[in-house]
């Protein structure tokens, strides 16, 4: 496998960190039967006292159709429930009360794997990490 630093390609790093970044934080998360991912949703619709799926893309700076698609198993497994009415155009998407359950175990989970990332870095390599996120950025602005 090539060095990382010897790869000419800024997008693979950038797919590279991203898949490593998802792999890190799935896998302590496995055991409470959700991803990253449905974590950040889950941890923004119960923070925002539900949502519709337009904030909901919004606050995580996803479009709507991959909020809507990540959702799905959410629903399906029963942690989240869309409490549109009829006649409503868009969704109101809530918590269970499973998913309040599942949200607490899973928590404890987010909690020791961002204490496992910071652990694996030096408070200098955590610096540099949010200034050159931040730097990235920029790249909205194109």
């Amino acid at each position: 496998m090539f060095p990382f630093k010897d790869i000419p390609c800024y997008y693979l790093k950038l797919r590279w960190a991203e898949m490593l970044s998802r792999e890190f934080y799935n896998n302590r998360m496995k055991e409470c039967g959700i991803t990253g991912r449905q974590f950040t949703l889950i941890f923004f619709i119960k923070y925002n006292g539900g949502c519709s799926l337009k904030e909901l893309a919004d606050m995580i700076v996803l479009d709507r159709s991959t909020v809507n698609r990540s959702i799905q198993p959410l629903l399906k497994k029963g942690l989240l429930e869309d409490r549109k009415l009829d006649g409503q155009r868009n969704s109101s998407i809530w918590l269970t009360e499973f998913g309040e359950q599942v949200f607490l175990q899973a928590s404890e989970s987010w909690d020791k794997a961002q204490d496992d990332f910071t652990n694996l870095f030096t408070k200098e390599e955590l610096k540099q990490l949010d200034s050159t996120l931040e730097i990235l950025k920029r790249l909205q602005d194109i």
